[in-house]
């Protein structure tokens, strides 16, 4: 079940095969906020493993490549400098979580 209370259907064998044709996050930047469960320290590891990268600080300006910023419904003040920014999404932990379970991303 997702952050919002959807149910995310899971196929293992499906899951595996997609891992082995690619990383699912590969080519993607995340940034990590700091309420993050899993921590962010490994949220950091579980992306790598899928092929994404890391940032250490949130950008001031659009960044040229699109940036993911994985954070929960505590980080709204936090996060108010990104409004409106291009290039910049959010993604709810528990949703990473859920894709990288199905090794498929969006």
């Amino acid at each position: 079940v997702s952050s919002k209370g959807v149910k995310v259907p899971w196929d293992a064998a499906k899951a595996r095969t997609r891992a082995a044709a690619a990383p699912c996050l590969r080519g993607r930047t995340f940034y990590i906020t700091k309420t993050t469960s899993p921590d962010a320290d490994k949220l950091k590891v579980i992306i790598g493993k899928a092929g994404g990268a890391t940032v250490e600080t949130l950008p001031t300006v659009a960044p040229r490549s699109p940036l993911v910023v994985v954070c929960t419904d505590r980080d709204r003040r936090e996060l108010q400098c990104l409004q409106g920014m291009r290039n910049v999404s959010e993604l709810r932990d528990a949703e990473l979580l859920a894709y990288l379970l199905q090794q498929k991303y969006g």
